[in-house]
């Protein structure tokens, strides 16, 4: 179980330095990291990533370890990462804690508000991440 742990927090990491990648991998405008990461994550096949999708590909991490099917994965099982995610700090990662930093991911980059991420949304991840940011910005 804990290499499967590490395994799996490696994806959720990779997820949330998409940005970074994107804009290091694919040239000046990220386009081709940014194409590969909405083909991979994109189940029903319409051009762009939604919360739908990512709650099911996330999800079927978080059930694949809660092993024992009570809702809940232990901190401590998630290594360093599960510090993180256990929000209200009570020991245990619940399913909510678990697809948040994908559900903040489409809220990051959904610029138009509709509540999916378009090519050119994932690209514009990728250059935000390597702007400089102003401290008024992380409010």
């Amino acid at each position: 179980m804990r290499h499967t742990s590490v395994v799996i927090l490696a994806a959720l990491a990779a997820m949330a330095a998409l940005p970074a990648q994107l804009a290091a991998d694919s040239g000046p405008d990220g386009t081709r990291f940014a194409a590969a990461q909405i083909d991979a994550m994109d189940i029903n096949g319409d051009g762009f990533i939604d919360q739908h999708e990512t709650d099911a590909l996330i999800g079927k991490v978080f059930s694949y370890l809660d092993i024992d099917r009570d809702g809940s994965i232990a901190r401590q099982d998630l290594g360093p990462g599960g510090l993180k995610l256990d929000v209200n700090r009570d020991g245990l990662v619940d399913a909510t804690e678990f697809l948040a930093p994908g559900r903040a991911f489409i809220r990051r980059g959904d610029r138009n508000a509709d509540g999916r991420l378009s090519l050119k949304e994932v690209r514009e991840l990728g250059s935000a991440a390597t702007r400089p940011r102003h401290w008024a910005d992380s409010r």
